[in-house]
């Protein structure tokens, strides 16, 4: 498990983690201001799964990840 408050940008633990490839599987809670790290930690063909919007609905992030 990797601790968001003292791992801050989790998603490069995660890329380390998997040896780049990223995971499977995420569930987003964060809404706005985390999906972008759940994007570049999610592989290729993985799936993010948005369930909360704690920090709120409006961003802006590039569809390139996606």
């Amino acid at each position: 498990m990797i601790n968001y408050k003292s791992n801050p940008d989790w998603e490069t633990k995660v890329r380390e983690i998997t040896g780049g490839a990223g995971v499977d599987y995420i569930v987003e809670v964060g809404g706005a201001q985390t999906l972008h790290q759940s994007l570049k930690a999610a592989k290729i063909g993985g799936t993010i799964l948005v369930i909360g919007i704690l920090s709120g609905i409006e961003s802006s992030i590039s569809a390139l990840p996606i």
